[in-house]
């Protein structure tokens, strides 16, 4: 009886997987998300150059226009969030406006 709830619940779990892997997908395709450079800069409250840094180290998530190897990034609106809340205590931190 315990090995069938467990296989129930591997189940459900892969299903919640497979469903919010379909929303971030849907997340990443729509341009809406995505951010220039200069706008995800202007919201961290960093300099373009920094936010391109950023993008090369990973530090948000990035990608390039159609997937070429040159052109600026654009950046997840999601990320910039997640990166603001990681700053070090007594630096003043860089604006989140939301849009």
């Amino acid at each position: 009886m315990e090995r069938e709830s467990l296989h129930a619940e591997i189940a459900a779990l892969n299903q919640r997987m497979a469903n919010i892997e379909l929303l971030l997908q849907q997340s990443l395709t729509n341009q809406e998300n995505w951010l220039s450079v200069k706008d995800a800069a202007q919201v961290m409250g960093v300099s373009e150059t920094t936010m391109r840094r950023y993008a090369r180290e990973g530090v948000v998530i990035a990608k390039r226009p159609s997937g070429k190897a040159t052109g600026d990034h654009r950046i997840l609106k999601s990320s910039l969030i997640t990166t603001q809340k990681k700053k070090r205590p007594g630096r003043k931190p860089g604006r989140v406006t939301l849009i």
